[in-house]
């Protein structure tokens, strides 16, 4: 119903005025083809922070949600962080970009209205039956209607060949996957470091990153009394013990993954974040003990944590306390490290 709905609004609306067209402006001198097979996600980012006035490469975008730089897809989760929580600094300012994200084919009415105000949308489609692109909209042709503007074509820039495609419009409802809506502003705010360009993976980077893992686990541990019910994202999946699972709408910048648990033996919900899986020791310890800091920033008035240590196959080193959980894991055999976050939900 969703979808023929959405059809009706394309296609069959009774339209009242001239074809018109809407297109961001000069947004040639914001394209830009992915650097390898995989990062259509970071050129789409890449190009709409650009637009947006700011130049931020792709190596930084993936080294910003990856944790490292690693020739990898990225999920709707990671789109949505890289879009919201990529800090930067040029030209001695502090800017942010914001995204909405819904799944399926833009609003007709607000993907006119987000092209008119010379900001392009980024949505993904199909390319089998588990792989997806991401692409970029910039150009609108649409016949205005009682209902709103019936889309006739659209003009999409594919990071892939670097070029640009003219869509018909009656067929974005049947194959866009996901939409997102971006703005990117200046902030009022004072810059903490204003010595370091938007292509410096350093400090100010990481500062920032900080400060967006701090907001989040205030997010998380919020939502425990309400069994992270408004951070589970898409369709749950069945584990073979049973256990419920759902991707997290929110995770920190770096982390590898994050994902909502429903334990059918506990009868509990638990958010679980895999925060770091590297063979650098020295960068797992580091992790931990940030996480660890951040922890205590957030919690340590209400929770006594304590730390403690075992070992055998695996060396762990753990620090809890009430429902939360940071875990530093080795594995001698494989010279993997991992650093884990578990926040349980407050009851059952």
């Amino acid at each position: 119903m969703k979808k023929l709905y959405s059809l009706l609004v394309f296609i069959v609306a009774t339209a009242t005025g001239n074809a018109a067209s809407a297109y961001v402006d000069k947004f040639e001198k914001s394209e830009a083809a992915q650097k390898t097979p995989l990062w259509c996600w970071a050129a789409c980012v890449e190009m709409a922070l650009k637009n947006g006035g700011v130049e931020v490469s792709q190596e930084v975008i993936v080294q910003t949600i990856k944790g490292a730089i690693v020739v990898q897809g990225a999920s709707d989760v990671e789109i949505t962080s890289a879009l919201n929580r990529v800090g930067f600094t040029a030209d001695g300012q502090v800017w942010t970009a914001r995204a909405i994200t819904h799944p399926g084919a833009p609003n007709p009415s607000l993907m006119v209205k987000e092209v008119v105000e010379d900001r392009p949308l980024i949505v993904s489609y199909p390319t089998g039956p588990l792989s997806s692109h991401v692409v970029v909209i910039h150009k609108v042709e649409y016949q205005p209607s009682l209902v709103g503007p019936i889309i006739q074509n659209i003009t999409i820039f594919d990071p892939y060949t670097g070029r640009d495609y003219v869509v018909d419009g009656r067929t974005v409802p049947f194959t866009t996957l996901r939409s997102w809506y971006i703005k990117v502003s200046k902030s009022e705010k004072s810059p903490v470091r204003s010595s370091k360009t938007s292509d410096s993976p350093s400090k100010t980077g990481r500062d920032s990153d900080t400060n967006s893992m701090e907001a989040i686990l205030k997010k998380v541990f919020r939502e425990r009394e309400n069994k992270f019910l408004s951070l589970r994202s898409g369709t749950s999946t069945l584990t073979d013990d049973g256990d419920r699972t759902w991707k997290s709408s929110v995770m920190p910048p770096g982390a590898k993954d994050a994902t909502i648990w429903y334990y059918k033996e506990d009868k509990r919900y638990a958010w679980r974040c895999r925060l770091i899986d590297t063979k650098d020791k020295d960068k797992a310890e580091e992790s931990y003990d940030d996480a660890k800091t951040l922890i205590e920033k957030c919690f340590g008035e209400t929770i006594d944590f304590k730390e403690r240590e075992s070992g055998s196959r695996v060396i762990t080193k753990r620090y809890s306390g009430g429902d939360v959980t940071l875990t530093f894991s080795e594995y001698p055999s494989t010279k993997n490290c991992n650093v884990t976050l578990v926040i349980e939900s407050a009851s059952r």
